[in-house]
């Protein structure tokens, strides 16, 4: 999925243009995979499932993430209507509404890569994203986090020069430093 060039309102900066590449796959593993189940662990061990829309959805509204494109919104506020009402609105949902912007998103999301060559004739086989769809929603989420904290850290260095309580500011910035820290050792961990 390749944003238009009316949808990128923040072009200029490096870290907004991987945020945006990371929210663009959130985005698509909700409408490709959105009622698979995952499997996960809370702070005390315990198992429990979630959906992948479930498990995506938290992850935006725990972060406070702001959305960088209105169709990313639009297709977001939808999904948290769905779930406010225990349904879960994945891909074929929105081929109803009549927006052709998520449309168009909805078909390049659905539509699978097209494979040039037949590895398995060479008994060569790849796992595909459908098998490692735990790992590769927990992986995406845990990126689309640290460069979202890079992106407040970024708007809070820039907002120094403008403001007076410079010490308050130095402050956030260590604290998100630390949660950035966090958040690399569980990404490493996980690869």
């Amino acid at each position: 999925i390749v944003p238009t060039t009316e949808e990128k309102p923040f072009a200029d900066s490096d870290k907004t243009t991987g945020l945006l590449v990371l929210e663009e796959k959130l985005v698509e593993l909700m409408l490709k995979y959105g009622d698979r189940i995952l499997t996960r662990r809370d702070s005390e061990n315990n198992s429990y499932q979630t959906t992948v829309i479930e498990e995506i959805i938290h992850h935006f509204q725990e972060d406070d993430c702001e959305i960088l494109t209105e169709t990313n919104r639009k297709i977001i506020d939808e999904v948290r209507q769905g779930l406010e009402q225990n349904e879960i609105r994945s891909g074929n949902f929105f081929f109803g509404l009549m927006d052709e912007d998520i449309s168009g998103k909805i078909a390049d999301a659905l539509v699978e890569n097209y494979e040039t060559s037949d590895w398995r004739k060479f008994n060569i086989y790849f796992r595909t994203e459908d098998e490692v769809l735990d790992k590769v929603v927990r992986d995406v989420i845990l990126r689309h986090k640290r460069e979202y904290v890079l992106k407040l850290i970024e708007d809070l260095k820039k907002s120094l020069d403008e403001t007076e309580e410079k010490a308050e500011i130095y402050e956030q910035i260590t604290k998100l430093n630390q949660l950035r820290i966090k958040i690399d050792q569980k990404l490493f961990r996980n690869l």
